[in-house]
């Protein structure tokens, strides 16, 4: 899925072959995003005072039970939430999560637009940080275009206006005014952080050139979902890939062909 400013969608693929499935995979299915729940996580960590440049350890930990470990199943020690992020070390985000409370991840997912997310005062569990909590592509892409607008919602329409032959108005899209859900400067911090991952982190395959990018990969347990969400100063775009079935798709992550994509 592909939008611009005004929230106008530029593409949108649901599938690989309509007379085969009608069954539209960026609005209709939910998936656990991964790490590109990371967003959700750092945003509420800039809101509640944490800075890009905080210290965290990357080591093993668990949090009221729940042990999460790295992709890598290694540990890199002191890290500033810029580089974990950039890097998608999950120890790092499951203690930041927990350390502001996966409430406020939920509540900010929620404000920029993501419908999935327990209604508030709801629990949500601390695996929030890792995205074990299921979202369409729909959603992601449109919660992180208001990145690329400033902090200000977008509404994501098909249709902008329908005539019939005659040249007469049926329908026109009446007039939207975003709602401003992000100050300024988080966004500015945030797009610097994005930004990192697409310069030296987990996704580099999605670099354009001179042309700045940013954005966040997320794969699922298993290899089972896969994730690049990103944009450019015109465009915000959100790729999944992955099988109806939830089967693996062997090592595939959000930074090969989602990235790519």
């Amino acid at each position: 899925m592909a939008i611009d400013h005004e929230g106008a969608v530029r593409g949108l693929i649901g599938g690989t072959n309509y007379a085969a499935s009608k069954f539209d995979r960026v609005t209709q299915a939910k998936r656990q995003p991964g790490s590109a729940m990371k967003i959700f996580v750092y945003t509420a960590a800039l809101e509640n005072g944490l800075d890009t440049e905080d210290v965290r350890y990357d080591e093993p930990v668990v949090i009221d039970g729940w042990q999460p470990h790295n992709y890598d199943e290694g540990y890199r020690g002191a890290v500033t939430l810029r580089t974990a992020f950039a890097l998608s070390i999950n120890t790092v985000a499951a203690e930041v999560a927990h350390e502001i409370g996966p409430q406020r991840v939920a509540e900010v997912a929620r404000r920029l637009g993501v419908t999935t997310m327990p209604p508030q005062g709801q629990f949500v569990p601390n695996s929030i940080a890792l995205g074990s909590i299921e979202v369409n592509l729909w959603d992601l892409t449109s919660a992180v275009a208001t990145f690329m607008n400033d902090g200000v919602r977008v509404d994501p329409h098909i249709i902008q206006q329908v005539s019939d032959s005659a040249g007469h108005v049926l329908y026109r899209r009446p007039p939207y005014q975003g709602q401003r859900v992000l100050d300024e400067d988080i966004v500015r911090r945030m797009t610097s952080m994005m930004g990192a991952v697409v310069l030296r982190g987990t996704g580099t395959a999605a670099q354009l050139g001179d042309r700045d990018v940013a954005g966040k990969t997320g794969t699922s347990s298993d290899w089972r979902d896969a994730w690049f969400v990103g944009y450019t100063a015109d465009y915000t775009a959100g790729v999944w890939v992955g099988h109806d079935d939830f089967t693996s798709m062997g090592r595939t992550t959000g930074g090969t062909i989602p990235a790519q994509i």
